[in-house]
């Protein structure tokens, strides 16, 4: 009598069936089939985005660098600068080159860099003699 009540207890006990587990794995599956390329397309539109950051602050350093220098670009001139300021490789270990006065990147210099507006700065009149800043 004390193993029937046993067995009874064993039926009933709670779990899931082999149909629910399988149904559960089947909706995670699309889930990760439609999550992961979107999550890869975000992270490489993120590295490009900061790739054209990196480019465009190259661009600005190695320009400042050749004024304040009195230098003329060369090829072995822009190479030295970034292996000397330790540039030498992109994000994604691509190489950079300057090519007519724009850095560019060997994997994300398909297309144009981007424009980045900058926002007008106002003047400060130069005659300021009440020592105030008028424009605040």
């Amino acid at each position: 009598m004390r193993k029937l009540k046993e067995i009874k207890k064993l039926k009933n006990e709670a779990g899931f069936t082999l149909i629910e587990v399988l149904s559960v794995l089947v909706i995670l599956g699309v889930i990760a089939a439609i999550a992961v390329p979107s999550v890869y397309g975000i992270i490489e539109n993120s590295k490009r985005e900061v790739c054209y950051v990196n480019q465009a602050e190259i661009e600005r350093m190695y320009e400042d660098y050749l004024v304040l220098e009195e230098l003329e670009h060369s090829d072995q001139r822009f190479t030295n600068y970034l292996r000397d300021n330790h540039l030498n490789e992109s994000n994604d270990h691509g190489e950079y080159s300057y090519i007519d006065g724009k850095v560019h990147c060997s994997i994300h210099s398909d297309n144009e860099l981007p424009e980045v507006e900058v926002p007008d700065i106002p003047e400060v009149p130069e005659d300021n003699e009440g020592g105030s800043v008028p424009f605040l």
